[in-house]
């Protein structure tokens, strides 16, 4: 075993030397500036000068070290013979390349479009298609709780038209008010409210004379209803000696109206509550409206039936107008958000006083209409209303529990795996989705400035979650700077920093990529990617191991043998263009780095230039001389 492993480290020794002697004849020229190299983790002396392409006594001659000498991180080495400032080191811009818009959790809505228009399934197909180790139920008819969050800790404040305003305590004890609107104010950390009254949302508002001392409060609109007319018969018998039958009386009775609250489900909106905003905004809510505390601050609540939530519901997050598409066969697109909106804001439990919000936080919810200065349009269509009409009680079910069923914009082509398993996504490619792929470029000072760093070497996708193409959705990323500083960052908090659609996406920086043309500009580094069949990475790989190497660095020494090989032959060699270039098109991508400084760049080019070859071609086609050769040296 030693003696094999002897034969083994010459040959390496062998092939790094004439790779040292290639480099010598490669980078003959005047001498060059010094420049100087920071020590990072896991450097030694003879790998940086391996790295520099400088032999490690001129290394130790010009920092005055020693072969005993320690260095530490941090330490600030010069490197003899090397000007890195002769080349360029700015990569330009960072650019990323993404698919989809939103999580991924669950149903994408563009997804449940392409497949209803394009594949023709049904509401019934898409749900158990996104929502997959679910069944469909159909519950009960229920009341909701959403929380207003632009109310959050002001006074509720609400106005009706043409109707009698009524407020009571949580058990509905109503007291009317004279006035057309109302102004709720919570008094301190305790469940007690100041009542003031107005005329309508610009007040002025006078305290009404009461509170009321209850968790909520809520607000109702109402009016006096007379009940029907009772009628009584009654007979009076007198007995005597002589029975007598007097005729029946018959009493009418004309009963009081009563104070009776109005439902406002389908009422017309001039007796539907409104939601003051300002003096001259505000927005009509179906139900009724509630003031409540939480730790001190007062919330607004809208309190009202679930079919009627989704009203305002369905339309803000999905176009009613998509009932169109397909000949009307994208109406199952809207029953399918009908269904998860049901199900999604059923399973919310997100506080004391209410179930849900009205933001994107949960599910945006913009009640019934709204008005402004000068204008007022409504949040609810009929179309949105057919689907929910449609799909009335139903929703998604884990066993007994209501599912939580997420959705997003774009899946990018897959879900991800969750709570639901992650499926592909073949409606996403709808023809109307603008986010199912999309880009976005950075500015190489935001990047800098937003992770603290002061320079970029590249920057590389480390790990991913492995649903959809190129691996899926970035997990992990690194930035990496030329002092070998690596910041880790996460998929998501890079999509988060910088406001990108989604976190499954490519990111380009770093040394520029000569596969199919070299660069303009001399950069101190270009990349170089070649493919290999399956046939031809055993090949590659039985050579690598050969020398004790990876296939990235063979790919590198081959050029290098080559192009001394070639300069040794001068202009002697009547070398014409490959009529047939190495095909670089196979599955087994291999990605090579080479450097201006040790000459590698100019080796590479020498071997493509007079064969007429891209700097992939001339890769492969060095290789596989060496390939060829370990070939011929195992098989002897």
């Amino acid at each position: 075993m030693k003696q094999r492993g002897n034969r083994v480290s010459t040959r390496r020794g062998a092939l790094l030397l004439v790779v040292a002697l290639m480099a010598n004849v490669l980078t003959a020229s005047p001498a060059v500036a010094d420049t100087n190299y920071v020590v990072v983790a896991g450097d030694t002396l003879s790998a940086i000068a391996e790295e520099f392409a400088i032999t490690l006594n001129d290394l130790l001659d010009a920092n005055g070290l020693t072969l005993e000498s320690i260095i530490y991180i941090g330490q600030v080495l010069t490197i003899p013979g090397v000007d890195l400032g002769d080349y360029i080191t700015d990569y330009g811009d960072v650019v990323v390349e993404g698919r989809g818009w939103g999580h991924g959790r669950g149903m994408g809505q563009y997804g449940s479009l392409g497949y209803a228009i394009d594949e023709g399934w049904n509401s019934g197909q898409i749900l158990d298609h996104f929502y997959g180790n679910t069944t469909a139920e159909t519950l009960d008819p229920q009341d909701i709780g959403v929380r207003l969050r632009a109310h959050d800790g002001d006074s509720t404040t609400v106005y009706v038209e043409n109707a009698i305003l009524v407020v009571g305590d949580q058990d509905g004890n109503w007291i009317e008010l004279a006035d057309q609107a109302v102004q709720i104010t919570l008094e301190g950390n305790v469940d007690r409210y100041s009542i003031a009254v107005g005329p309508d949302c610009a007040g002025p508002f006078t305290d009404a004379g009461f509170h009321i001392e209850s968790p909520i409060v809520r607000v109702r609109s109402a009016e006096y209803v007379v009940p029907a007319t009772t009628t009584t018969t009654s007979t009076t018998t007198s007995t005597t000696t002589t029975t007598t039958e007097p005729p029946a009386t018959t009493t009418t009775v004309a009963p009081d109206p009563v104070l009776t609250v109005i439902n406002t489900d389908d009422a017309a909106l001039d007796v539907t509550l409104q939601a003051c905003e300002s003096s001259s905004s505000a927005t009509w809510y179906r139900g009724e409206m509630r003031a409540a505390r939480y730790e001190g601050n007062q919330r607004t609540v809208n309190w009202l039936p679930v079919e009627q939530y989704l009203r305002g519901v369905v339309p803000r997050e999905m176009p009613a107008s998509w009932a169109e598409e397909g000949e009307g066969a994208g109406i199952a697109a809207l029953e399918v958000q009908s269904v998860a909106a049901r199900s999604y804001s059923l399973a919310e439990n997100r506080y004391t006083y209410a179930k849900t919000c009205d933001t994107t936080a949960c599910q945006v919810y913009e009640g019934r209409e709204s008005r402004g200065s000068g204008w007022q349009s409504s949040n609810e269509d009929t179309r949105s209303d057919s689907a929910i009409a449609a799909t009335a009680g139903l929703v998604r079910m884990f066993g007994d529990e209501i599912a939580r069923t997420e959705f997003s914009s774009s899946t990018g082509g897959h879900t991800i795996t969750g709570v639901f398993p992650g499926v592909p996504d073949d409606g996403d490619d709808v023809y109307n989705n603008p986010v199912a792929r999309w880009s976005e470029t950075l500015t190489l000072s935001d990047v800098l400035a937003a992770y603290s760093i002061n320079d970029l070497y590249e920057a590389v996708v480390v790990t991913r979650d492995g649903n959809g193409d190129d691996g899926g959705r970035v997990d992990e990323l690194e930035l990496r700077t030329r002092s070998g500083q690596v910041v880790t960052v996460s998929g998501y908090d890079f999509q988060w920093q910088f406001g990108m659609k989604s976190k499954w996406y490519n990111l380009e920086y770093g040394p520029p990529d000569a596969s199919v043309a070299f660069p303009a500009d001399r950069y101190d580094e270009y990349r170089v990617t070649a493919g290999y069949t399956d046939e031809e990475m055993v090949g590659l790989q039985s050579a690598a191991d050969h020398f004790e190497t990876t296939p990235e660095e063979l790919q590198l020494t081959s050029v290098g043998v080559l192009a001394f090989l070639l300069a040794l032959g001068g202009d002697e060699l009547a070398i014409e263009p490959m009529e047939v270039p190495p095909a670089t098109d196979g599955t087994n991508m291999v990605k090579s780095a080479y450097f201006a400084s040790n000459g590698a760049q100019g080796a590479l080019e020498s071997v493509a230039e007079p064969f007429g070859l891209t700097g992939a071609q001339a890769q492969k086609f060095a290789t596989s001389v060496i390939v060829f050769l370990v070939a011929l040296a195992q098989a002897g």
